[in-house]
């Protein structure tokens, strides 16, 4: 029987990239903690119960995306500028979370598996009190190999759905932006953070010199970039791990030719 406790502070700042460089768009605060306990099924499987208390802060730039809009006197998160989903979740608020995992696991290593299999298959839910109510699914399952000696071939796939219960009228989201999956660095190597996925582009308009408007399509001379998310996601891999010697191998070094999908 396994328990374990966790008390953290997360800083988040999500960016987008215009013109090669990082602005960023908002920044969020996240203080908590969670508490698990864990039941052997069998000699491999076992159940996995949780749960988390998160306190959120969602902030924007007010010089960049607040205004007087509606000129009284009161100036407001701008949805023309930021976009209807940041201000959408801007402001504190709790999360109270319970996670139940049933997890498969017969690798040989946690760090370093050569054989082996682990499935893992969660639900959370987040409504036991706290601002926030949805209920959040995930699955993983991944496959280790010992091949042509000492090569590691391993094949896994993961993917997720989140289901907002809560209707929060029309115009809004039932699902929020920070509840939301994103893919990117370090999930899905060669691309940014959160750089794959739904993305909001606001283009700029120029004039071309006549007084005739153009609008500008370059990604470089966007107004914003900014990654939304996804309700769902999938995730796949295949990997061959390529052996190097000893000395190599105790300073972590492990290349290898990869495919993600």
């Amino acid at each position: 029987i396994s328990f374990g406790a966790d008390i953290y502070r997360r800083d988040v700042n999500s960016f987008n990239f215009i013109g090669g460089s990082r602005n960023t768009t908002f920044e969020q605060t996240t203080t908590g903690g969670s508490l698990r306990l864990g039941v052997p099924l069998t000699e491999y499987a076992s159940l996995i119960g949780s749960y988390t208390l998160n306190f959120d802060q969602v902030s924007l730039d007010e010089d960049i995306y607040f205004s007087d809009f509606d000129r009284d006197g009161v100036r407001t998160c701008e949805p023309i500028r930021a976009g209807r989903y940041l201000c959408d979740v801007l402001g504190d608020r709790t999360s109270s979370i319970l996670g139940l995992n049933l997890v498969y696991n017969t690798l040989n290593s946690y760090y370093r598996p050569t054989r082996g299999e682990r499935a893992t298959l969660g639900v959370d839910f987040a409504g036991l009190g706290g601002d926030v109510k949805y209920v959040k699914l995930r699955g993983q399952a991944s496959k280790y190999w010992q091949v042509f000696g000492d090569f590691i071939f391993s094949l896994s796939a993961e993917g997720g759905y989140i289901k907002g219960l809560e209707d929060r009228g029309p115009g809004f989201d039932d699902v929020r932006l920070t509840d939301r999956f994103f893919l990117g660095e370090p999930q899905f190597r060669g691309f940014d953070i959160r750089g794959v996925g739904p993305r909001v582009l606001r283009q700029r308009e120029l004039d071309d010199g006549d007084g005739n408007p153009v609008l500008v399509t370059d990604r470089d001379q966007l107004l914003a970039d900014d990654a939304l998310g996804g309700n769902t996601y999938y995730l796949g891999r295949a990997e061959l791990e390529i052996p190097l010697g000893t000395g190599a191998r105790e300073l972590g070094l492990r290349p290898s030719v990869f495919l993600d999908v």
